[in-house]
């Protein structure tokens, strides 16, 4: 049985974009949440109070840590399933 929940054409455009427009929000949000972590005192205190060079490493570093996050889950995840993926993320 073959079930195509958003159709062809339009309806299928439309909920790509949708998609996509979640996805660069979530991303904006995460990247917000991470700034206010690189401003924390605690944080400055535990990393020595980095320039803004190393500053930039690190972010660069926490996003190609997501990216490469996501190729693994999209690897794993794939021969796991959904609940031992979850419960993999979780350890």
């Amino acid at each position: 049985m073959h079930f195509n929940i958003f159709g062809r054409g339009l309806t299928l455009r439309v909920a790509v974009a949708i998609t996509c427009q979640m996805a660069f929000v979530f991303f904006g949000y995460d990247q917000g949440v991470f700034s206010g972590i690189i401003g924390n005192p605690n944080w400055l205190d535990q990393f020595g109070h980095p320039k803004s060079s190393l500053e930039g490493i690190i972010v660069s570093i926490y996003n190609l840590g997501m990216f490469s996050g996501c190729v693994l889950n999209f690897v794993v995840g794939e021969k796991l399933g959904r609940r031992k993926s979850m419960w993999l993320a979780m350890a």
